[in-house]
């Protein structure tokens, strides 16, 4: 609580501003709570179980989130790739379907077509994956995609 009060007059120093809420509006600054235990972690995203908002003086508030999204990555309470990794197929997915004509297109080279899938679809479902710790599943699931993707390239779809 009160490292809350003193970042928010650090802040003030650069004229920044947290943006915090009150009973009647939300913050958008937002705080995440990391439970002791994966065990309790699992528990507490499951219930959808949240700490109390923290209470400021003159009757703001910070409330807590399950997940965040912080420079395009997505922050769960399980510290895992799992949404990440679903966000980042969905973004992959939206974008051959937005180009699904081209790579259906048996007039245009397939080089051409994996130049393109590479540059754009590849790119967004690989974008910050240097730092994932990928599970069987994970790994799986891209995978799968990628290979959908290549087939519908080659024309086997």
């Amino acid at each position: 609580h009160q490292a809350v009060i003193e970042l928010d007059k650090h802040f003030a120093r650069f004229g920044l501003i947290m943006h915090l809420g009150n009973p009647s509006t939300k913050s958008k600054s937002e705080a995440m709570f990391f439970p002791a235990s994966l065990k309790q972690a699992k528990e507490d995203l499951s219930n959808n179980t949240l700490p109390e908002n923290l209470l400021l003086p003159n009757n703001k508030h910070i409330h807590f989130t399950n997940k965040f999204k912080y420079l395009g990555s997505t922050i769960t309470l399980l510290l895992n790739e799992d949404i990440e990794i679903e966000t980042r197929i969905s973004k992959a997915k939206s974008l051959m379907g937005a180009a699904k004509s081209f790579f259906d297109n048996k007039d245009v080279d397939k080089r051409i077509k994996s130049q393109v899938y590479v540059s754009g679809p590849l790119n967004a479902l690989l974008w910050g994956c240097e730092s994932w710790n990928l599970s069987k599943d994970n790994l799986r699931k891209l995978s799968a995609f990628h290979h959908g993707a290549i087939r519908r390239i080659i024309g086997k779809i």
